[in-house]
């Protein structure tokens, strides 16, 4: 009241500027798109319509492809998710980038289920490793999930992309041609993940093509966390990459009951520095094993650890 008496012009100006404001908010609010449920046809969610709220979980059905337009916002309710048995196509730009992130108020690691990349869902490169059609990740930003990318029995290719406090930024359990390539893990539990056994949910199985380049892991528990018990690892390259104050390791590969089986795993031309431990390695199968022949008498391929800087940690 006493800035009222003595400076009404500024007062009455103030008041203005603030009602301006709750009218964009309120705007920007009465401008969200709620979705949840199924599509079953091809859509498009566009700049214009941002920000995307999920209420509920989405499913995308086979067949079904959903465009998100550069710039576009998705934020999740509590525990919601896509589940893409479709294609789920987001290309951002690096001026316009597309992000999927928490509705809390205050969010936290853990908030929103994530993306589940299904069997029907996954991307299709050529021999160069090169993207051709399917389900894409261009310049997007993953924060506050659960468990941001979950790939099963599948492909998908990731380029310029960010993970950023997430529980886990990406997991994968029986894949075949996963690409992930110049993009940010920050902050998460885990950058990179495999389960070691499975009790619940889907299968796990061999894991074939893993491009996993040019990448940097900073300031999450693990880095890359890869063991898939008896399961085997043909083709994995973990190349060219920067890691720096990973809490737990920056690369952790076999360990858990017998370990992963090996047919050819690469680590290879990374920098790997200040972090508690730099390459930890546990139990492997070094020769192919099944139930109709036992052990092969000699390997399949060895695995190999070369050309990597490793300074400055201080653990192992």
């Amino acid at each position: 009241e006493l800035l009222k008496m003595k400076y009404p012009e500024i007062m009455k100006s103030l008041s203005r500027y603030l009602l301006v404001i709750a009218s964009v908010l309120s705007v920007q609010q009465a401008l969200a798109t709620d979705v949840s449920g199924t599509l079953s046809s091809d859509t498009t969610w566009s700049a214009a319509g941002s920000p995307y709220v999920v209420m509920g979980p989405v499913l995308i059905e086979t067949g079904v492809t959903v465009t998100i337009e550069a710039g576009v916002e998705v934020k999740f309710g509590s525990d919601n998710y896509i589940k893409a048995e479709g294609h789920l196509v987001a290309r951002g730009s690096q001026s316009k980038k597309i992000v999927f992130t928490s509705n809390n108020d205050s969010p936290s690691a853990g908030d929103w289920g994530g993306i589940r990349i299904k069997s029907t869902s996954g991307s299709t490169v050529n021999s160069s490793n090169e993207y051709v059609s399917g389900s894409i990740f261009e310049h997007v930003n993953f924060s506050y999930a659960d468990t941001a990318l979950y790939v099963h029995e599948t492909g998908i290719y990731v380029s310029d992309s960010k993970f950023e406090n997430n529980n886990n930024a990406i997991e994968i359990r029986k894949t075949t041609d996963v690409i992930v390539k110049s993009s940010e893990f920050k902050n998460n539990n885990a950058g990179f993940w495999s389960i070691g056994e499975v009790f619940t949910g889907d299968y796990q199985g061999d894991i074939i093509n893993t491009q996993i380049t040019d990448n940097i892991f900073e300031n999450n528990g693990i880095g890359i966390d890869l063991y898939s018990n008896q399961r085997g690892f043909y083709d994995l390259n973990i190349k060219s990459n920067t890691f720096t104050g990973n809490t737990s390791a920056a690369i952790e590969f076999g360990g858990g009951g017998y370990g992963p089986k090996i047919h050819s795993v690469y680590i290879d031309g990374n920098t790997i520095y200040k972090n508690t431990d730099g390459i930890r390695i546990g139990a492997i199968y070094g020769k192919p094993w099944s139930l109709a022949s036992g052990y092969s008498s000699t390997p399949d391929y060895p695995m190999e650890i070369k050309n990597n800087v490793v300074v400055n940690n201080t653990g192992n």
